[in-house]
């Protein structure tokens, strides 16, 4: 690994995700290092790794520079909409895939212009999914994004992060208005 030389972060999208992955690799010392101990065989894991191990060390700021490859192929997905919970938080509502694997996808990740706002796991009940795709390992695809309060109304943008550390947007270019 060459730790000299800057981040450079591919994307399909006409928006640098770096930031998205930086936001991730920021909350390290919160869970990440619980799921790469972890003995048992979690999904996240490698994804984790992945992500880790693809990073690159900026000595100007000291921080890990993150890179995650495009990847349309496997990734697939919907945000269902935006619903407002009991607590009057508002959350998006979906099902992420990673067929590649096959399993649920690792993670999505919630970004309003150049920044993540917002990660959850998958791991909802998604019998509905399963039965489309033919495929049982895809029952638990759900998620349920919190999305934070300030951004209630605003253009925020949704991206599912497949298992090698690959993503894909699963809104439209420019992103859709959180509201439910």
């Amino acid at each position: 690994m060459d730790w000299s030389q800057p981040l450079v972060c591919p994307s399909a999208s006409p928006r640098d995700i770096a930031p998205f992955l930086q936001a991730a690799y920021d909350l390290k010392a919160g869970f990440v290092q619980a799921i790469l101990a972890d003995a048992a065989n979690r999904p996240e894991r490698g994804t984790l790794a992945t992500l880790l191990q693809a990073g690159k060390l900026d000595e100007a700021s000291a921080r890990l520079r993150l890179e995650a490859v495009p990847r349309d192929g496997g990734l697939l997905g919907s945000l269902d909409r935006f619903t407002q919970l009991p607590s009057g938080s508002l959350a998006a509502l979906g099902w992420a895939v990673d067929a590649a694997v096959p399993a649920p996808a690792a993670f999505v990740l919630l970004g309003v212009g150049d920044r993540i706002v917002a990660t959850a796991p998958t791991g909802g009940a998604r019998p509905d999914v399963a039965a489309v795709l033919k495929d049982g390992r895809m029952a638990d695809s759900g998620f349920a994004l919190p999305v934070p309060p300030e951004l209630a109304g605003q253009r925020v943008r949704l991206f599912v992060l497949g298992h090698d550390g690959g993503l894909k947007e699963l809104t439209p270019p420019g992103g859709v208005a959180a509201t439910p």
